[in-house]
């Protein structure tokens, strides 16, 4: 009987000492189940954020490249108005040869 008491005991002390861990295991299990939460929103923030710099700068690039045509059709309408000078110079000059 004492034999009994003896295992009833350990087996209790060992049961304790389970439910004890147990409880750890599961404030643990919380705290780190919190902890992934807070990581899954940091990393949804973080990709908002990243979408939305792709959006700026896909919008800044729309606009830089509008500039750069515009750009480029000024520079082509100088470079015509320019060539347009040149002949009626060379014209100019051709026909004050021709009068000499």
């Amino acid at each position: 009987k004492l034999e009994l008491e003896v295992i009833s005991t350990n087996a209790k002390g060992t049961s304790d000492e389970l439910l004890t861990k147990i409880s750890v295991l599961e404030s643990e299990k919380k705290v780190l189940e919190r902890e992934v939460e807070r990581v899954k929103e940091e990393r949804e923030d973080e990709a908002t954020l990243a979408r939305q710099q792709i959006d700026d700068n896909k919008s800044e690039i729309d606009a830089l490249s509008s500039a750069n045509d515009d750009l480029m059709n000024e520079l082509e309408a100088k470079q015509d108005s320019l060539e347009a000078l040149r002949k009626e110079h060379e014209e100019s000059v051709t026909a004050s040869d021709e009068k000499i």
